[in-house]
This record gives structure tokens, C-alpha cells and sequence, in this order.
């Protein structure tokens, strides 16, 4: 990053965010500000439903694995870089219960962010709903 002048009476950060330009402040950002702020991880998670002789049915999976191990939880999983939300759930469903879901029957329910939920660290999660034809409880392999 080459030396800039910082005009008088400005902060640099002041300078970077208003005045550089977009590669400038990126360069900046990366370097100065990005370290400032913890990551959490981000998960997704899907709510996954179905209505079986007049009854709700859920797809829950029992974890193999710590955190929580032998526990049931509802399908999810940790977002790949660069992944979308709905793509991410639609993934993890197919590669947890070998279930594909059409993206567009996809819907994003609400976002868990309490402190402290998850033993591994800060977790958001995005949590997901869809409505499962009760024959599609035929096709999982859980």
C-alpha cells in the first residue's frame, strides 16, 4: 500500500471509508480494521416437516459426534466459504439424509445468535423451513 497523505483535520479511517477508493479501502480494511473483529462460525439448519395421518411429523437426525453427541438435532450444518444460506441447507440435507430439496420450497425461518449455545464457539445459525411431502419420509437415509 503505497504512502498516502492523510489531509488535516481528517482520521484516517475517515479517509479510507469516504474518500479512497474501493480497492484503497479494502487493501486498509484487511489490514487494519478486519483483525478488530471476531468471526463467529455460521451454520445452517433445516425445519423440515411433513403431516403424517393428520399428525406433524419432524426429520430430526441422532448426532454421531460431539457436540452433543447421540442427541437428536434437526438437519445442518457449518456453511462452505462462498456458500449461500439455501444452498448450503440444500447441500447438507442431501449429504445427512440423502434428500434433495428443491431450492424455490426452501424458505429461511429465523436467525439464532444467543451467546454461549454452542461448546465450540460463537455460532450463528440460519435456520430453514420446508414443507416434505409425507412420502419423501420413504426416501431418507439417515
Amino acid at each position: 500500500m503505497a504512502d498516502i497523505k492523510i489531509p488535516e483535520g481528517m482520521t484516517e479511517k475517515e479517509y479510507y471509508e469516504i474518500h479512497a477508493s474501493q480497492e484503497e479501502f479494502l487493501d486498509w480494511y484487511y489490514k487494519q480494521e478486519l483483525p478488530q473483529y471476531e468471526k463467529p462460525s455460521v451454520t445452517v439448519d433445516m425445519v423440515a416437516y411433513c403431516f403424517v395421518e393428520g399428525k406433524i411429523k419432524l426429520l430430526l437426525i441422532r448426532r454421531k459426534a460431539h457436540p452433543y453427541q447421540n442427541c437428536l438435532a434437526l438437519v445442518g450444518g457449518f456453511m462452505d466459504k462462498g456458500e449461500d444460506a439455501a444452498h448450503a441447507c440444500q447441500r447438507e440435507v442431501r449429504e445427512e439424509v440423502n434428500l434433495d430439496l428443491p431450492l424455490e420450497k426452501i424458505e429461511q425461518l429465523m436467525t439464532v445468535s444467543t451467546p454461549g449455545r454452542d461448546p465450540r464457539g460463537w455460532t450463528v445459525t440460519i435456520a430453514h423451513l420446508v414443507y416434505l411431502p409425507s412420502r419423501a419420509l420413504d426416501l431418507v437415509q439417515a
